[in-house]
């Protein structure tokens, strides 16, 4: 197990929020991070090391105290040179056990209209309190755990940054957390027919998958796009923007029921649902 080696860091970016955090002595040092586009319960996570031997090789990863492991999605080597130095993958914090369980009644964890988990912020705050750390196989040569220490604190502090992020694109955090149906297109099988339309899956650096966020206005019309895997590419950015804009929407629906502004986003592959 690799002991933190620095407190935890947020990153307040333009387009993202994240957390860092170092483990390990020098000679096995490990650079954690958790980064996120949009509100939920999706996470980006980077494993990194310039000491450690990595080779990517059927991940898995558990969040401690969970004796289950579980495959990560989306999963991206990573390079320095000719050289794998980690992996950047999707994870959550829910558990196995409340994703299987989702949409049970009673259950905490709920499915919404892009396939995500969602779930009660009760329920949210007592895992990442009982959190102890990240076991990762399949990333390095040898097995790691990474000693992260309950997540309650750090967690909450990448919400507050994400609720700026949000609020500046004009979406009012209180109500996209109360949200009774997320924005979702009248046709996800039009939303990658246009995607493909301008080659967001073929050329992006994803491996045939594309990250996108939308910010959807109450009469369903994308608003503001946001693309990260072409975030250097402003062409190709708006390329790709223009051509997802044709995509009508049916808006999200509030605690009351009624249509309003909201940011939605996904990792979406070349595979249409």
């Amino acid at each position: 197990m690799l002991a933190p080696a620095t407190d935890w860091l947020v990153d307040y970016a333009d387009q993202h929020c994240a957390l860092r955090r170092s483990f390990g002595n020098e000679g096995q040092r490990v650079v954690m991070e958790i980064r996120q586009n949009y509100p939920g319960a999706s996470l980006q996570v980077t494993v990194v090391s310039e000491a450690l031997p990595a080779q990517i090789n059927r991940t898995s990863i558990a969040f401690l105290p969970d004796d289950e492991t579980t495959a990560p999605f989306s999963i991206k080597a990573l390079l320095q040179g000719n050289r794998d130095i980690g992996a950047n993958f999707g994870a959550t914090l829910i558990p196995g056990r409340d994703q299987r369980a989702a949409g049970d009644n009673g259950a905490s964890v709920r499915v919404d209209e892009w396939g995500h988990y969602q779930w009660d912020a009760v329920s949210r705050d007592a895992r990442e309190r009982a959190v102890s750390g990240l076991y990762v196989r399949g990333v390095f040569v040898q097995e790691l755990t990474l000693q992260t220490g309950e997540m309650h604190g750090p967690m909450a502090a990448l919400r507050s940054c994400m609720d700026d992020l949000i609020r500046g694109l004009g979406v009012d955090p209180q109500v996209q957390a109360n949200l009774t149906r997320v924005a979702a297109p009248t046709s996800f099988v039009r939303l990658f027919q246009n995607l493909s339309r301008a080659d967001a899956f073929s050329t992006s650096d994803s491996g045939g998958s594309v990250h996108v966020r939308f910010v959807i206005d109450a009469q369903g019309a994308i608003i503001d796009c946001y693309l990260p895997d072409y975030a250097t590419l402003s062409a190709r950015h708006e390329e790709i923007c223009v051509s997802a804009r044709r995509t009508r929407f049916e808006p999200a629906l509030d605690a009351s029921g009624n249509p309003v502004i909201s940011i939605v986003g996904s990792v979406l592959s070349r595979v249409a649902r």
